[in-house]
């Protein structure tokens, strides 16, 4: 279990569960890793890639002004990708430029010929990769298996870095169970202090992972916002935990 959530549900108002984060512990070689899925995963993981590959399919780390050219395409991907599982758009253009900047932050991109088919804006630290934010041209993801070429080239760019855990977000729960990833669950606990002022602690994962804290001063947006977690499980602020 989570030590700070132990520590904290006895204090909180409310526990809400929101949804699963998609994590898996990785093995010191990428290797390795494909060799831990079961035979039928593995084979047709590598077979896609393969296929890929001699279509002409790149995956690679942009550098900064590349970042800087592929965005605003990359976001217009991300807005249709959320439009597919009939999500309101997470990000805008500007949330997008501001986070590619970040020190830690990195895109992947695949692309053919020269045609931006999806990537990946995620985080790294010393320990782990957090794959932040999706972007898929949906209309090509079948012909050229974009969605695993870039889980396949996301892993391993984690395993040549070193990295000890990949957080691969919420969404797409069957593909991200069958590829060897595991669901941790995602809580937003509450607090009613004496000014009406509800602080809103949502984590990517109790054990390990950041906050991201929020406060509201507002009674009635409180009380919408209450009522819509409850009755949501899936609802949370966006942008606080990925989708992918």
């Amino acid at each position: 279990g989570s030590p700070l959530l132990e520590r904290l549900k006895d204090q909180a108002d409310a526990i809400v569960f929101l949804d699963l984060n998609h994590i898996h512990e990785l093995p010191d070689r990428f290797e390795a890793y494909v060799q831990m899925l079961p035979k039928h995963v593995r084979d047709d993981l590598k077979r896609r890639r393969r296929q890929a590959s001699d279509r002409g399919v790149s995956c690679r780390i942009l550098d900064a002004e590349e970042v800087a050219a592929c965005l605003p395409r990359f976001h217009q991907l991300t807005v249709e990708a959320t439009a597919k599982h009939g999500i309101t758009p997470l990000y805008d253009l500007r949330t997008l430029q501001a986070v590619a900047c970040a020190p830690c932050a990195r895109v992947m991109a695949c692309s053919h010929d020269g045609d931006l088919l999806g990537g990946f804006l995620f985080f790294e630290d010393e320990d782990a990769v957090y794959v932040w934010c999706a972007a898929l041209d949906y209309g090509k993801v079948g012909e050229f298996s974009t969605y695993v070429c870039l889980l396949f080239d996301v892993v391993s760019y984690a395993c040549s870095r070193g990295k000890h855990r990949i957080e691969f977000g919420r969404g797409n729960y069957a593909f991200k169970l069958k590829h060897g990833f595991r669901g941790v669950p995602l809580y937003s606990l509450f607090f009613f202090t004496h000014n009406s002022t509800v602080v809103l602690a949502t984590r990517f994962d109790f054990r390990s992972s950041p906050s991201c804290v929020c406060c509201c001063s507002i009674v009635g947006a409180v009380v919408w916002f209450l009522l819509g977690a409850f009755t949501s499980p899936r609802r949370t602020i966006p942008g606080s935990v990925s989708s992918v």
